[in-house]
């Protein structure tokens, strides 16, 4: 009389494989899913940072008269003043290697790389604004991601250093 209740050593050998194989696939899939959501998450955050940025940058060159650039660093001369009574105010971005500060304050982190130059906009006058912003998170993978604007200045007043 045969007993064929169970499984033989085989059988079971054969489905912890198959189900190791499974699992190990999953968890390769669940990995590489993770890391591409926070690598578009990162992504994400540095445009977000650079749009507001760029946003309080914009604003200040329309209200400006006067830009001056020298690569890494501009000045804004506003012609608008802040309050009543008040003199016009200077507003100077400078980039420092990893970031960039507007007046005394960090205005944007992370930056790898920032420029900032004119293009000549006929009748003599430089009077457009380039500014190129590289951001950049170390990270496995590291992220980057590429900002620029161009600004056509409002009096078109432009002065390189």
């Amino acid at each position: 009389m045969n007993n064929n209740k169970g499984f033989t050593l085989t059988e079971v050998l054969l489905a912890v494989m198959i189900v190791g194989l499974v699992g190990v696939a999953l968890a390769a899939l669940t990995g590489t899913a993770v890391r591409e959501s926070n690598v578009g998450r990162t992504r994400m955050t540095l445009r977000n940072q650079a749009s507001i940025a760029m946003r309080q940058l914009r604003q200040d060159v329309h209200q400006s008269s006067n830009v001056t650039c020298n690569g890494n660093a501009w000045t804004l001369t506003q012609t608008k003043q802040i309050e009543p009574d008040s003199a016009l105010v200077n507003v100077t971005y400078t980039f420092d290697g990893s970031s960039i500060s507007r007046g005394s304050e960090v205005w944007l982190g992370q930056v790898r790389k920032a420029k900032c130059e004119f293009v000549y906009g006929g009748a003599g006058f430089n009077s457009i604004l380039k500014i190129r912003l590289v951001l950049g998170v170390n990270s496995e993978p590291p992220v980057m991601e590429v900002m620029e604007e161009t600004f056509m200045l409002p009096h078109g007043v432009a002065i390189k250093e």
